[in-house]
């Protein structure tokens, strides 16, 4: 039965519907009950885009069946199937039915998230309000408590009643143990304040989160922004200084652990290696400087993406909590410039800063040059086929097979083109750029007719894509972060303008 289901869901992941058929086919008869199967049918049905007649076939036949979960799975389906089909209205109705059948289900806040959006996005502030209101209540637990919180506050801020955000932003920042959250509303009651007017207050609560850059985007950004204020910390800007000229190298005084994986190297080629390289990433070390040395020797035989992995692992192993002074010498190593050659002569050619294609690259693919995800895309910038062989004819370049894509300098070439497109397209808003490379422009061009395209992170917090949104926020930070290791002694151009 497990293997049906990893089986089932894997197929349904990779758009593999045709075999997801075949195999409930199979395991009708002999494994499934009949609950069993009407869960499984009404997701496949789903996933083949066949709305309507899943719509009427759940209206006919759920009174049949009496095992939660297959109500369960009938019921958010219903909802889905409407909302596929425009009829907004009837797919609020079955939202909120569905979670006050199952108020303890697991997906029951994803669902008031789903409705409150759907408020959002008519216009319907005060439903809206009431809807966030009560996920951020029942659910203080869930994922979606910060984005519901925020969100109470947002619905006030897009009403010019920017007092009553802050207030309440603030009433919650009183009572929040998560410093990432609490940085992120802070940067928003900053906002808030700038926008009554309250300059002193503004500087002051941006100031209160710049020390710490490198937490999240939001702090990243108030430092940004204060680094010409009195009240910044001239300090912070020594330490970012000198990270360019810091070497560290730990590689030396572990090199005797690592004469087995020389020979094997040497003797028996990367296959072994690669086997030996786990083992060492596996052994019982308790120390960070092992690790590091291991992701130095990674980067001595050019394996990229395994270098960064094992600089990653040594940050959220021993420094994720700590202030950004005690691991700032990993900066560079969390920050590589990979592939050097091949970005700064694409980011020429196509006049782009340097620091968004390594950001894009780092988020895309964490630099693996033969990266292939679950929506078909491949390579260090995660082109899929479509758009590499479109990109291709625009540069008259020939593209004869999606293993073209596992060439560096090939894949560079169409990513980063593609991202000057998507620039020249939404007039050098990188917030939108970054939206289009995740989402596809299309829909960024529908975004930006709906939300407050004045505001950059207003329109980033609103983006409807919980996926999208974060891409755009982490795509943002690593882009600012490359550009301070670039140039240490300037401020992204975009903050300058909106400055």
């Amino acid at each position: 039965m497990a293997r049906f289901q990893r089986l089932f869901r894997f197929y349904l992941k990779r758009k593999l519907l045709e075999e997801a058929r075949a195999l409930l086919r199979a395991y009708q008869t002999s494994l499934l009950s009949r609950e069993m199967y009407a869960r499984y049918f009404v997701q496949l049905t789903y996933a083949k885009g066949q709305y309507a007649e899943l719509l009427q076939w759940i209206k006919r036949h759920r009174s049949r069946y009496k095992e939660i979960r297959t109500l369960l799975t009938m019921d958010l389906h219903l909802a889905r199937c409407y909302l596929r089909l425009g009829q907004t209205d009837r797919a609020i109705a079955a939202y909120l039915q569905f979670q006050k059948r199952y108020p303890k289900a697991k997906l029951a806040p994803e669902v008031l998230w789903k409705v409150a959006t759907l408020y959002q996005h008519r216009n319907a502030y005060r439903a809206a309000k009431r809807v966030y209101r009560q996920l951020a209540d029942r659910y203080p637990r869930s994922e979606f408590y910060p984005e519901a919180v925020l969100r109470i506050g947002l619905l006030d801020y897009q009403q010019r009643r920017f007092r009553a955000a802050r207030q309440y932003w603030q009433q919650v920042v009183r009572r929040t143990r998560n410093g990432d959250f609490a940085a992120r509303l802070r940067y928003w009651i900053a906002k808030a304040y700038l926008a009554e007017g309250n300059l002193s207050r503004y500087w002051e609560n941006l100031a209160a989160i710049a020390d710490d850059p490198f937490r999240n985007y939001y702090t990243l950004k108030a430092y940004l922004i204060v680094r010409d204020n009195p009240l910044h910390n001239p300090g912070v800007d020594s330490l970012i200084w000198a990270i360019p000229m810091q070497k560290v190298s730990t590689l030396n005084q572990y090199f005797s652990h690592f004469r087995r994986f020389w020979l094997l190297h040497q003797i028996l080629g990367e296959p072994y290696t690669k086997w030996e390289f786990r083992q060492l990433r596996k052994a019982p070390q308790n120390r960070w400087e092992y690790f590091y040395a291991l992701g130095e020797l990674a980067e001595h035989v050019g394996w990229h993406h395994e270098a960064f992995e094992v600089y990653r692992a040594v940050f959220l192993s021993y420094f994720k909590d700590k202030h950004w002074t005690a691991w700032r010498f990993l900066l560079k190593k969390l920050y590589p410039f990979y592939f050097q050659r091949t970005v700064e002569a694409a980011a020429r050619r196509w006049d782009l800063p340097p620091a968004v294609i390594w950001a894009v690259m780092k988020k895309e693919s964490s630099f693996q040059r033969d990266a292939v995800s679950y929506a078909n895309a491949h390579g260090l910038m995660q082109l899929i086929p479509a758009t590499a062989r479109q990109v291709s004819e625009w540069l008259d370049m020939p593209f004869a097979s999606v293993r073209q894509l596992y060439d560096p300098e090939v894949n560079i070439l169409l990513g980063s083109y593609y991202l000057a497109r998507l620039r020249s397209r939404f007039e050098d808003n990188w917030y939108s750029v970054f939206a289009a490379y995740n989402a596809g422009p299309h829909r960024v061009k529908r975004w930006r007719r709906q939300l407050p395209f004045n505001d950059d992170d207003l329109f980033m917090e609103l983006i409807e894509f919980d996926q999208t949104r974060r891409y755009v926020r982490v795509v943002m930070r690593y882009y600012w972060t490359y550009a301070l290791l670039i140039h240490p002694d300037q401020a992204p151009e975009e903050i300058i303008a909106r400055q």
